[in-house]
Formats: structure tokens, C-alpha cells, sequence
């Protein structure tokens, strides 16, 4: 089963306030991300990670959901999706200055690489991963 979203294994989050879309859509349960094991999630070892800033509230983050699923499917298990939530998790969303939802920002070795803010495209998200997904 393709999983888009992927968290590090911690305690399950119950669905406070949670998009309830995505618990349907996915059937593998959705963690919380501790603030000190982000750094752990974006240091994936010759894996990309693109890292989507949403709210629960922001019509355009509902948006980024198909295309961030079509990404994934484009490029099977070379890539990590995260999703943070920006009410939850304000200290990693000021540690990377977001300012505007939705984000995207793309890691590499732990290393920011590209950043997007607003709607982005499917097609232009695979071109900023073209280099580093071999």
C-alpha cells in the first residue's frame, strides 16, 4: 500500500481538529511528530523529503492533498511526504520561517533545497525533485 504521508513512530494522534479526509483516505495510522525527531525525519539518508505546512482550516492546503498524492505515486518509494500542521507544531513552522500556508519545502541530507509557498503544481514539484530522486 503507497503511503503518502509518512511520520516518525510515536504515539497515535487522535483526530482533534484533524482534515477527516485524510483519515479515510489513508488506512495506516497517522502519528504525532515530536518536536526533537523532525530533525530525524528530514535526515533521511539519500531520500528527499518534502515537508507540506498546512492548517486544518486552509482551503488551499486542501487543495495541495491530490497533488502531493500524485507526486508520491510518480515517484514510488524515493521520496518522503510529511505533513505538518502549523497550529500544532508553530516552533518548526517559525524554525523555517513559514509564514504563509500552504508550504512546501523540500529537505535533502537535512538541508532545505526549495521552497514554494501557496498551490503548486504536480509538475512543478517533480521538477525541483528531478535532481536529487535518482
Amino acid at each position: 500500500m503507497r503511503r503518502v504521508f509518512a511520520f516518525s513512530a510515536c504515539a497515535p494522534v487522535r483526530w482533534r481538529g484533524a482534515v477527516p479526509e485524510y483519515r479515510q483516505r489513508f488506512s495506516s495510522p497517522i502519528t504525532a511528530v515530536p518536536r526533537k525527531s523532525f530533525s530525524e525525519l528530514i535526515n533521511s539518508p539519500g531520500m528527499p523529503v518534502l515537508v507540506d505546512f498546512y492548517a486544518t482550516w486552509c482551503g488551499p492546503c486542501k487543495t495541495m492533498a491530490p497533488i502531493l498524492e500524485q507526486v508520491a505515486a510518480q515517484h514510488g518509494g524515493k521520496l518522503r511526504i510529511i505533513k505538518i500542521d502549523v497550529d500544532r507544531n508553530a516552533a518548526v513552522a517559525q524554525q523555517y520561517r513559514v509564514q504563509s500556508i500552504p508550504t512546501l519545502i523540500l529537505f535533502h541530507r537535512g538541508q532545505p533545497v526549495w521552497r514554494q509557498a501557496g498551490v503548486v503544481a504536480a509538475a512543478q514539484i517533480g521538477e525541483a525533485l528531478r535532481p536529487f530522486v535518482s
